[in-house]
């Protein structure tokens, strides 16, 4: 166990480090990049002398709402450095945020498998990153941190904890909405799948069941003020379902939001694809195999996972690809199944051979994805000069 720990830190420092000496350099060359971070200038800098042409022409909004968060930050960024500064700090943010928090929700659910997190790496290079989509990128990382404090808190069920979580939960519809559908379904079906399972199978009583989870209930209910405030003022925009339900399986399936030029990182994405769905499909098997040995608490953490795991899938398949003035929401929706697999793999139990094999593909993935978008990054450059 020691030698997988070691060995995870290391490759973390590695690939954090590579991260930030590219990157602070240069940022990575991004489609709405600029844009983002020209708006968050502007928040910056609205009243300088020099800005009376922008106040002529745009008004500052600062309501709470999705995709404000992002724009503070980088507003604060800029005001204390510089738009390049800025956006190379919400880069590192947004490829090695979602990977520190995975680390954080991994080592809450069993401190052993931390080490999962150098799966998430490669996961975060993914083209809406490329986009420039950092609001996105940033409810990553907070997914994880939702996932953390809701496992915390059906260990401790306090009203503290609630509240960490009914936060968490706020924070990450004010940074992204697609983030938040995916944060707020899984805790809805978790919950909802830990009633079922004491009502069920521990034969308590149905109202005695929920009340059981009345702790998670009311964190849920902390963001709804929000959500309904902005889904009145989205009303009214296209509702466009978008991809086919088969061109849905096959992009999810071949993880082709990994994509970057075709070629090297194709073949990688779906290399990491098939990876993780044969440890999906190993992980059930196991649990169908070893149920009555199961303790009760564990059983039912592993079947909430695989209901959150169902729910995230069938979010995929069905959420319309453009809602509510936004687009491309279903390709913001595909990481989320892979995350979940990735969340009951850490409640699972490897031989230390197993973890370093799991561990060295894992590191691989990661430096194999990063070299090739490294490679497409030298290429945009030289067409950029």
């Amino acid at each position: 166990m020691k030698l997988v720990s070691r060995a995870s830190r290391v490759v973390f420092g590695a690939l954090a480090l590579l991260v930030a000496i590219v990157i602070v350099q240069q940022p990575f060359a991004t489609n709405d990049g600029p844009v983002h971070m020209a708006f968050a200038d502007l928040i910056a800098n609205f009243h300088d002398q020099g800005r009376a042409l922008q106040r002529d022409a745009y008004r500052v909004d600062l309501r709470l709402t999705p995709n404000l968060l992002p724009y503070l930050l980088m507003a604060l960024l800029i005001d204390l450095s510089s738009v390049r500064i800025a956006e190379s700090v919400i880069q590192i943010l947004c490829l090695l945020g979602p990977t520190v928090a995975s680390w954080l929700a991994f080592r809450t659910i069993r401190r052993d498998n931390a080490w999962l997190a150098v799966f998430v790496f490669p996961l975060s290079l993914n083209q809406l990153f490329f986009l420039g989509l950092y609001n996105y990128c940033l409810s990553t990382a907070l997914f994880f941190l939702v996932v953390a404090s809701y496992w915390r808190l059906n260990e401790v069920r306090s009203i503290a904890w609630s509240l960490v979580l009914g936060a968490s939960l706020t924070l990450i519809l004010t940074t992204h909405a697609g983030g938040f559908v995916a944060a707020m379904s899984g805790v809805g079906a978790l919950t909802a799948a830990h009633i079922v399972l004491a009502w069920r199978r521990e034969k308590v009583g149905f109202l005695a069941a929920l009340m059981q989870q009345w702790h998670a209930v009311l964190a849920m209910l902390i963001p709804l003020p929000l959500l309904l405030m902005s889904l009145s003022e989205s009303a009214g925009a296209p509702v466009i379902y978008g991809p086919s339900l088969w061109e849905r399986t096959i992009s999810a399936g071949r993880l082709s939001i990994l994509r970057q030029a075709g070629g090297a990182d194709s073949i990688i994405a779906l290399a990491l694809s098939l990876g993780l769905l044969g440890l999906l499909a190993w992980a059930v098997v196991r649990l169908l195999r070893e149920r009555a040995t199961l303790a009760g608490k564990q059983f039912g953490a592993m079947v909430a996972t695989l209901a959150a795991l169902a729910t995230s899938v069938g979010l995929m398949f069905v959420f319309p690809d453009t809602m509510g003035g936004g687009w491309t929401h279903f390709y913001r929706l595909i990481l989320f199944p892979y995350f979940w697999i990735l969340l009951l793999l850490a409640q699972q139990s490897f031989s230390p051979s197993v973890k370093l094999g799991m561990l060295g593909f894992a590191t691989v993935t990661s430096f194999a994805l990063l070299g090739t978008t490294m490679k497409h990054e030298v290429l945009v450059r030289a067409q950029m000069e």
